[in-house]
């Protein structure tokens, strides 16, 4: 049987991306998004999709968001993304394999992550680098006081 996947979205005021986000990862079993106090249209978007929105106010210290976010979680697998990332049909199907095999031995995947600007992938320059975005919910910790993303593989 298939593992579970579930994406975590940080949001403030991205009531424009969200739709798109939503609709482009239907095929998720779960989406938070933890949202910082939006004033737009971005609760009722998740309401659409029927996607969990969950106050976490952002206070400049994303570990500790995060490792709230990971506690809210239910599936195996967490994907933390941002509203105005997409994952590609090809990183999506492997997702899938990783998840169908559900090798025991991996418990968090690393994979390059290209940024665009202008519709043109940025491949220089350190824009698009290797980044740790996906692993298994109960493997993977943060700690301490980061304004970046710090996850711990335990």
């Amino acid at each position: 049987m298939r593992k579970t996947i579930c994406l975590i979205a940080g949001s403030f005021n991205e009531g424009q991306v969200l739709d798109r986000f939503l609709g482009q990862h239907i095929w998720a079993d779960e989406i938070i998004v933890l949202d910082s106090g939006s004033t737009d249209n971005s609760k009722e978007v998740c309401d659409k999709y029927n996607r969990r929105f969950l106050h976490c106010p952002a206070k400049g210290n994303f570990n500790q968001r995060y490792a709230w976010g990971l506690k809210q979680a239910k599936s195996d697998w967490v994907f933390y993304i941002d509203p105005d990332e997409y994952i590609t049909p090809e990183l999506k199907d492997e997702i899938f394999k990783a998840l169908e095999n559900d090798n025991e031995a991996c418990q968090a995947y690393e994979f390059v992550r290209v940024n665009f600007f202008m519709d043109k992938p940025l491949r220089y320059g350190g824009a698009s680098h290797y980044s740790l975005k996906i692993f298994k919910r109960d493997c993977v910790s943060f700690q301490g006081d980061s304004y970046h993303d710090r996850p711990i593989v335990k």
